[in-house]
């Protein structure tokens, strides 16, 4: 019994180092990485984008001016 034990022993521990090796667990880039980036063209806007933006941003302005009026606490009560 005390045999096939110390061989049972060798068996597991031929396994367990066998498996341990140098191997490389990413492999090698074959193409460089390349780092030249192209922008996209800048487009220009038509009047009708133009527009559209005003529009939102007078909504925007009209909407915080009156949010801004709200929050603001009256001062004729205060003594």
């Amino acid at each position: 019994m005390k045999k096939f034990i110390s061989i049972y022993f060798i068996a597991i521990m031929t396994i367990l180092c066998a498996g341990c090796g140098s191997e490389d667990e990413v492999p090698p880039r074959m193409d460089p990485i390349d780092n030249d980036y192209q922008l996209p063209l800048p487009t220009t806007l038509t009047a009708e984008d133009r527009e559209a933006i005003r529009q939102l941003q007078l909504e925007y302005e009209e909407a915080t001016a009156d949010a801004a009026s709200e929050e603001a606490p009256s001062t004729e009560n205060d003594v």
